[in-house]
């Protein structure tokens, strides 16, 4: 288990701790991908996972989250946002 996942699952449940990291993946992708994504390096070092890892969470958070706010009954800008950013990382041919 990396430095990062251990650090998140002090005392909580790992199924808490697992969704908060991909959670922290999909925010570095969000902020990353419009400048080219993060580097390989930059993944390692954050999280302690290789780049094919990376992609799986990220996708695997995409879908949570496209799931969740395709459920959701409101229409604020959070929402409009959250589903422009995650329906851009889903067309991303590498995840």
């Amino acid at each position: 288990m990396s430095a990062y996942l251990k650090g998140l699952d002090s005392g909580k449940n790992m199924m808490k701790s697992h969704h908060c990291f991909d959670d922290d993946i999909l925010d570095l992708a969000i902020l990353r991908t419009p400048i080219g994504g993060p580097s390989v390096e930059r993944i390692r070092s954050m999280f302690g996972i290789g780049a094919s890892e990376y992609r799986q969470r990220l996708a695997s958070a995409v879908t949570f989250h496209q799931t969740r706010l395709a459920a959701g009954t409101r229409a604020n800008l959070d929402r409009v946002y959250g589903a422009a950013i995650l329906a851009g990382l889903a067309r991303d041919p590498d995840l």
